[in-house]
């Protein structure tokens, strides 16, 4: 299970959790993933995600990917692309963040990083040229992966477009290979939208899909503070 207090504990965020503390009836709060019977008042939100056992080999998660997706992987390989983790969150969010910009998505800050406590930044490289950038969260407890940010620099290298993509794809397998090594069981994608009438959120669903994960139902739940705030928001 994944906590985090944040605002002067005001707000609480849970990843994974089978029940609801009494505090967070009055308080501001998400629970996602949840697992339990959601507590009435609180408002649920069902989503679709992508897992990829990690209890597989590495040839058979790699087997079970569309073919697009296993063939850009492969020439990654083949043509010396890099894979490397960080603990450089300062870098990480100025990246982040430049990506953010041109696609219209909230910018992050240090805190959006270090408040988690278990939190791998990893990257694929081209020679000295950074190409994309991940964020993921660990539930020790249950030994699951959850993506958390991606980021390229397709906006800023213009001239790299398809070896960008190449790279996130290449990316996202050996982010696979490394959370496998570390003992993980599961990693979730953290939402695939199957909504064709969002084109952006589809197209970025075609591609999660492409790592031939199992589809699941996942449930977030909101506080009754929190529904309001999200409700105020719209």
């Amino acid at each position: 299970m994944i906590n985090v207090y944040s605002y002067h504990n005001l707000y609480h965020l849970c990843v994974g959790a089978h029940n609801v503390l009494l505090v967070d009836n009055f308080r501001l709060a998400c629970y996602s993933d949840f697992l339990g019977v959601p507590p009435k008042f609180f408002k649920v939100q069902k989503r679709r995600t992508s897992i990829v056992n990690l209890e597989s080999s590495m040839d058979n998660i790699l087997s079970a990917m569309k073919s697009n997706t296993r063939n850009e992987i492969r020439r990654a390989i083949r043509d010396n692309y890099i894979f490397e983790t960080t603990k450089d969150t300062k870098y990480f969010v100025s990246f982040y963040n430049s990506f953010a910009q041109q696609k219209g998505l909230d910018k992050i800050s240090q805190k959006d990083i270090t408040k988690y406590q278990d939190i791998i930044l990893s990257l694929a490289r081209l020679g000295n040229d950074i190409l994309s950038m991940h964020a993921t969260i660990i539930d020790k407890m249950r030994k699951k992966a959850f993506l958390l940010y991606s980021a390229s620099s397709r906006f800023s290298n213009i001239g790299m477009c398809k070896q960008i993509g190449i790279s996130n794809r290449f990316l996202h397998f050996k982010d696979l290979e490394f959370f496998k090594d570390e003992g993980l069981l599961l990693y979730d994608f953290s939402g695939v939208s199957e909504n064709i009438e969002e084109p952006e959120k589809y197209k970025i669903g075609l591609f999660k899909k492409g790592f031939g994960g199992e589809m699941i139902d996942t449930v977030t739940v909101y506080s009754p503070i929190m529904s309001l705030l999200m409700k105020f928001k719209k």
